[in-house]
């Protein structure tokens, strides 16, 4: 498991757009045991299933799993901190601080060498020191350097840091033609532009996420869903799983998976493959019918829940959305998502994509689904329109952290046996919890999009006043 992390790490400092979010990590200038924990969050989704991927296909229970990655934990805090400890002949068993300060090393840890702003660099290794040593590239200091990364400025803010690191990610998988100006556009018109309303956003959402009221609208469609779905999977689990045993024996699509299994002397692991199987195609489902529910019929409660505080009281309703419409958009919307579920589930399985693909799609159908409602009574068309064009990229930011919220419970069922065993059980549990994150993104909308609305609104009303004002100068007579 070493050798794979070591694998990960050094592949983090190869491709320009992943050592963006990298990058971050290596951008402090002061070591302590709590630098092991400033990463960037994509980064770490990505290591953490690349990681348990590699621990399923080795045979680690869960169990093992969970007290490898604390421990391993643990030590990678105590070499990140601030130490002149060498381990003298120990230093070629484990990992020491000094060493591993050198992998931070401006000029060395990350550069190639007498190539500066060019990535390479030495001391790779997460625990032990064997694998640099193998390649040549294991350096053992004796003296102090300075750490962070030369001509990288990285804000103090942890959000904007989060923002930046994707900024510079996709602004290295842009063509080279495009990056000069495309990256400035998309700064100045998505994230920045509403970045304050975002976060006061967020945290008026977290608050209100744990009201009684708030909590009863989680309950409700999980209620509701649980009920459908677990009638459902007791009526279908034992013939879909004859079924699809017999389609990925006989499949010309998917009889490789069986036989890479035999190849591999994992002829047992057969048996889970489609119960698997089954587990994967049914959390997109469930997945999508909670949030249509929630979206259909949780949603106006929600908006009419935040529209009664005094900070909203004075919006007027204009009835841009009805039912009929949220109804046809939230379907579609669905439909959509499914088709892009349907069509990109097969390569779920390739790390880091289960950690990508499943945030965008729950991010883009959130988005799409939450603005509409949020705006369907109390904004016109022209109005939503307009709203949705000038924060179209804070909306989507503010769903794809809420996907990424909502692939925690996808995680654990597709990275436990335990989900397996339990099933049903499990099902159910994180089936709340996705109840309980859409709620929260439904709260967050709602304040985003009706201070947005409110902000809209009272700027036309002060270009009006202005117009006026300038029609009644014009018309008083000039005594002069």
């Amino acid at each position: 498991m070493d050798f794979v992390d070591y694998l990960y790490h050094r592949a983090s400092h190869v491709f320009n757009w992943w050592w963006q979010l990298h990058a971050l990590h290596h951008s402090q200038t002061v070591m302590t045991a709590w630098s092991d924990n400033r990463n960037h969050i994509l980064d770490d989704i990505m290591r953490a299933t690349f990681m348990a991927f590699f621990a399923l296909l080795f045979g680690v229970s869960p169990g093992q799993f969970i007290m490898l990655i604390a421990l391993s934990q643990f030590i990678q805090s105590w070499q990140h901190a601030n130490l002149k400890v060498h381990l003298g002949p120990a230093k070629y068993l484990l990992i020491s601080p000094m060493y591993h300060r050198m992998h931070h090393a401006v000029g060395y840890g990350h550069e190639a060498q007498g190539k500066p702003g060019v990535l390479g660099g030495c001391n790779f290794g997460i625990l032990f020191p064997w694998w640099d040593m193998a390649f040549r590239i294991a350096i053992f200091p004796q003296e102090v350097y300075p750490t962070g990364v030369r001509n990288l400025t990285v804000s103090e803010n942890i959000f904007t840091q989060q923002w930046q690191g994707i900024v510079r990610s996709v602004r290295e998988l842009m063509p080279q033609s495009k990056r000069t100006w495309a990256m400035p556009i998309v700064l100045k018109r998505s994230f920045m532009v509403g970045l304050q309303q975002v976060m006061r956003s967020f945290g008026l959402a977290l608050i209100g996420t744990m009201h009684p009221r708030m909590l009863w609208l989680s309950l409700r469609p999980f209620l509701i869903i649980s009920v459908l779905w677990g009638c459902l999977i007791w009526l279908t689990w034992t013939p879909a799983l004859e079924a699809l045993s017999i389609f990925l024996t006989t499949s010309i699509f998917t009889s490789w998976i069986q036989e890479g299994l035999v190849w591999a002397g994992l002829e047992n692991a057969r048996a889970f493959i489609a119960p698997l199987f089954f587990v994967m195609l049914i959390i997109p489902l469930i997945t999508i019918s909670l949030l249509v529910l929630i979206a259909f019929s949780t949603v106006p409660a929600i908006v009419k829940n935040v529209i009664r505080q005094a900070h909203y009281q004075d919006l007027e309703c204009k009835r841009g959305g009805g039912l009929f419409g949220s109804l046809v958009y939230t379907l579609w919307s669905a439909l959509i998502c499914l088709v892009l579920v349907m069509l990109t589930l097969p390569v779920w399985w390739i790390p880091p994509l289960f950690a990508v693909l499943p945030p965008l799609l729950w991010g883009w159908l959130t988005m799409r689904l939450m603005s509409y409602d949020v705006l369907a009574k109390h904004a016109s068309t022209e109005e939503r329109d307009l709203l949705l064009e000038k924060y179209r990229w804070s909306l989507l930011t503010m769903g794809i952290i809420s996907g990424m919220l909502g692939a925690v419970p996808t995680f654990f069922w597709a990275t436990s046996a335990l989900a397996l065993v339990l099933f049903p059980i499990v099902s159910f549990v994180a089936l709340w919890i996705y109840s309980l994150i859409f709620v929260f993104a439904a709260l967050w909308f709602s304040h985003f999009l009706l201070d947005a609305l409110k902000e809209l609104r009272q700027d036309e009303l002060d270009k009006a006043l202005t117009v006026q004002s300038r029609v009644v100068d014009m018309e008083l007579p000039n005594h002069g």
